[in-house]
């Protein structure tokens, strides 16, 4: 259907294309073929036919050439190369200036396919701003030909689609039935195509009495239209049958779901990852009539159906993860099986048969996890993204829920290590996945023509693998052209890996994106633990089985291992919300006796649950926390042990967690990096500052409690101040330098935007960014610092990732190499935080461990601070994040008694020994 509207063109374009002299005639003959190419999906003979017409010197007029450059752009955007895709559609768009109703009509389809590319990569905002220009120009052409009709019944269709998928559904059903009206009167093409929208649109707009009667008006029009047996008819089968199950009407439904396996299979062949799918849907039918046997025989068939040689109908057997015509499809299949085989479990009557199929379960779904690996690896589309997105923590989720009933069945430990082990790469593969987008940011910005090579070669891969992939759910996929396309694939991949070879060995800072490969274990964990140090894992997921949200936290000390669940209900979630907004949000000027308390119940509600429940298995007072989704947002410790209420504000006097542990944390178990400080002397300190005076009123304002914390800290220890400007280039070096760097400037997170968090070096305003130190830009960077201080707002916010935590400026510098950083949650008090600042260094010079060092700084400003800003804004925004051993050896002192009682000792016996040669 994809294809079908993008290839739609009135013949007037081709008509208009050959007409003319001999030249034209020749580029038509190459046009007609382009089409041909097209229709059966060569997208690269379709290339080379459109490039011929525009650099074989043809004499083309505006409309020819806004023709061709329209149609390549949709050759890229169906090969996935977005930036020329858009491109072309852009340079089309610069030859219909004219007011030629041609042109304009040409204009109209040109912003219908950059509207309809702009919603197929989910950015529909910009898809409605063309449809909306495209509706426009509907008024300056002629209203009585057909083509005008066509084109408005088009727009109002694809708008109305995209407004389905944005969720107004009333404003895209009024589009709907505007198009459904016009291509009823004049017996368009499609209408079929409408019918089906507008019944999703009723089904999603709960009014099923309309929605029914148009499934079946979708299915009548695409018989009479075509056939019964018309591949169309599948789609809606599957969609209608699943309609009337929901409705209540399962045996009719599961009919219509039957209808559609037997189009998919007739049309597609068994072998084809829609039947699998299909399959895959009747297998969720007869788990909601808990027959679990069928269901499993069916997602069997299943995994026969998406692969190329497994036969096996024996449900405790799985397919080669690399044994698949369609992984995405493989994946999904897998997963729901996984799924089953573990509930199946639960009903089996012996231990022996329940440990059986928990193992197959536990099997498959390790299967699937490769497989999501394997699709994270090479081409992604706009399917397997939102899949990958919503669904791969669940993988590891039941992951962990099967090994945790393997650990109760058996009372093996080693389940239980693979439980936790689950937990911290569940929420590592969000990471590593972020770590490769961030290794093509930065390959994009060197300048460098090997570099250049690796991504033209990236885009031939993502292209290849997109052909595939779009022929592999063809009616009928030509197995000749998938076998050419596979070995080109192979040979490009070679290469690939060969230049990639030869640019890390030119640039070895992009090894700093690949650092997180190395595994993860058990004992590399337990050896970076000290006697007296826990670590809390936390993992924040939907339940498979009953989709409520859950909370796992493991315990982990050098000895022992242990885990509690956390029931997360409504209240949790308003806890979280009013933490957030109290500190986040904090405004001295709204604070209530009202504030504060509920305030209290939040800090101590979330103690109670999270942490009161598992503190009698703590090992001693360091606690190293990794968060999970929104806990990343939380500060432990702010939270309060104990609630009373009371009739005034005593932020200084309550029972702060902060009292009790020195807490410290790390976004990511693979981060852990323990190396122990053998310095005698504490290191150099480079403190940036940048001048932001030239801003003017609107930019970003100078931060003289910086200039102060600075001061007051290299009064007492080595180092030097840095004001100027420094440009990237700079930036870097300094960063890399081996000392503390301690960097007071502004940040931005940039949460909930696309855009990369980073630290502004200059107020200047420069549309080039040069002005801005981007975090990919800082895990390029080869950091060697002990310690990285970011004095400065937001550098630990940023894009809340499922699964991962937030990314932001903290972690790419941890990531980098950095040995412990100090960050922020939210915005700093200038002034207050300098005061926390200087402190922390006083207590790193007597050679406390930087996190133990941060607490008592921490402690000694809510001590020697009106009462009026000890609030939690103030303090509790500071985290410390990474190796937090002290910055000075821990000996260094008993060594200096030492030796200053040995010198007195010396010093003892030549004064007695020349007293007693005298006697």
């Amino acid at each position: 259907m994809r294809r079908l509207f993008l290839f739609l063109l009135p013949a007037i374009f081709i008509m208009a294309l050959a007409s003319g002299q001999d030249q034209a005639e020749e580029a038509g003959q190459l046009y007609i073929k382009h089409l041909d190419a097209m229709a059966t999906g060569d997208f690269v003979r379709s290339e080379a036919y459109l490039i011929r017409i525009l650099t074989g010197g043809y004499a083309l007029s505006d409309y020819n050439i806004a023709l061709v450059r329209n149609e390549l752009g949709i050759v890229f955007y169906e090969t996935s190369r977005y930036d020329e895709a858009l491109e072309q559609y852009r340079l089309a768009e610069q030859y219909c200036t004219d007011s030629d109703p041609d042109l304009l009509k040409l204009k109209i389809s040109i912003y219908n396919n950059m509207a309809r590319f702009f919603h197929w990569l989910g950015d529909n905002a910009h898809a409605l701003e063309y449809y909306d220009k495209a509706f426009r120009l509907m008024d300056s052409i002629p209203h009585g030909d057909q083509s005008y009709t066509n084109k408005l019944s088009m727009l109002q269709l694809n708008k109305g689609i995209t407004l389905y998928h944005m969720r107004k559904t009333e404003e895209g059903l009024e589009l709907l039935k505007k198009s459904e009206k016009i291509k009823e009167g004049l017996g368009h093409v499609y209408l079929g195509s409408v019918y089906f929208n507008l019944a999703r649109s009723y089904e999603k707009l709960s009014a099923p009495d309309l929605a029914g009667p148009y499934y079946l008006k979708a299915i009548n029009r695409w018989i009479s239209e075509y056939d019964s047996t018309h591949f169309q008819l599948a789609n809606i089968y599957l969609d209608y049958g699943q309609f009337l199950v929901d409705q209540g009407e399962r045996k009719q439904g599961y009919a219509y779901l039957n209808k559609a396996l037997s189009n998919y299979a007739a049309n597609y062949g068994i072998h084809h990852p829609l039947t699998a799918a299909c399959y895959e849907k009747l297998a969720r039918y007869w788990l909601s009539e808990k027959d679990l046997e069928m269901a499993l025989d069916l997602l069997q068939n299943a995994l026969i159906s998406v692969s190329t040689t497994f036969h096996s109908k024996d449900i405790l057997k799985n397919p080669d993860v690399n044994d698949s015509n369609h992984e995405l499809t493989m994946l999904k299949i897998l997963a729901s099986k996984a799924g089953m085989l573990a509930q199946f479990a639960e009903k089996a009557s012996s231990a022996e048969r329940k440990s059986c199929l928990l193992e197959t379960a536990l099997e498959t779904n390790t299967f699937a996890i490769k497989v999501m690996h394997r699709i994270q690896d090479s081409y992604l589309s706009r399917e397997s993204r939102t899949f990958l997105t919503s669904r791969q923590k669940d993988l590891f989720a039941r992951g962990i829920q099967m090994n945790i009933k393997m650990y109760h069945l058996t009372g093996r430990e080693d389940y239980l290590e693979k439980a936790f082990l689950l937990a911290a790469r569940g929420k590592s593969n969000e990471l590593l996945f972020e770590l490769k987008t961030k290794e093509w940011l930065y390959l994009a910005s060197l300048p460098d023509t090997v570099a250049h090579s690796v991504t033209t070669i990236k885009r031939k891969i993502d292209h290849l693998s997109n052909l595939i992939q779009l022929e592999s759910e063809d009616v009928n996929p030509d197995s000749v052209q998938m076998a050419f396309w596979k070995e080109s694939l192979f040979r490009i991949r070679n290469s690939f890996n060969q230049q990639m070879e030869e640019l890390r060995s030119a640039y070895p800072q992009i090894g700093q994106f690949e650092f997180l490969t190395t595994d993860l274990s058990m004992e590399r964990i337990r050896g970076t633990l000290k006697k007296k140090e826990t670590l809390l894992e936390f993992f924040m997921s939907n339940s498979p089985e009953t989709g409520r949200k859950q909370l796992l936290v493991f315990v982990v000390t050098r000895s022992e291992l242990n885990f509690k669940q956390v029931r997360i209900d409504s209240s949790f979630s308003q806890k979280l919300e009013i933490i957030r907004n109290n500190l986040h949000g904090y405004n001295p000027y709204g604070e209530t006796l009202q504030n504060y308390d509920s305030l209290k119940l939040a800090l101590f509600g979330i103690y109670s649950q999270v942490v009161k429940p598992i503190e009698s298995l703590f090992a001693g007072e360091s606690i190293l926390i990794v968060p999970d989704e929104e806990l990343a947002y939380l500060p432990f410790d702010a939270l309060l042990t104990h609630y009373k209420p009371e009739a005034n504000l005593n932020y200084p006097g309550l029972p702060y967690l902060l009292h009790r542990y020195d807490l410290f944390y790390l976004t990511n178990s693979h981060l852990i990096n323990r190396q122990k400080s053998m310095r005698a002397r504490f290191p150099k300190i480079n403190a940036w500052i940048p001048d932001y005076s030239s801003s003017g009123a609107d930019g970003p304002v100078n931060l003289p409690g910086a200039v102060e914390e600075v001061h007051a800290i290299l009064k007492d220890t080595r180092g030097r101040s840095i004001r100027s400007f420094t440009d990237k280039a700079i930036a870097g070096k300094l960063l890399e330098e081996k000392a503390v760097i301690h960097l007071a400037m502004h940040a931005l997170g940039t949460e909930g935007t696309s855009v990369s968090p980073y630290f502004l070096l200059d107020a200047e305003k420069d549309s080039l960014h040069s002005n801005r130190l981007f975090d990919y830009e800082i895990n390029a960077l080869s950091i060697v610092s002990p310690m990285v201080v970011l004095s400065s707002c937001e550098t630990a916010s940023g894009s809340l990732l499922p699964g991962e935590g937030i990314k932001s400026l903290s972690r790419s510098i941890l990531q980098a190499g950095a040995g412990a950083v100090v960050h922020t949650l939210w915005q700093v008090d200038d002034v207050k935080g300098s005061n926390i600042m200087t402190e922390f260094y006083r207590q790193l010079k007597r050679g406390l461990s930087i996190s133990n060092a941060m607490s008592e700084a921490k402690k000694h400003y809510l001590a020697h601070t009106p009462p009026i800003y000890t609030h939690p804004y103030y303090w509790a925004t500071y985290q410390v994040t990474g190796n937090t051993t002290p910055l000075i050896s821990p000996w260094r002192n008993a060594f200096l008694a030492v030796m200053i009682l040995s010198f007195c000792i010396v010093c003892f016996y030549l004064m007695r020994r020349n007293f007693l040669a005298r006697s």
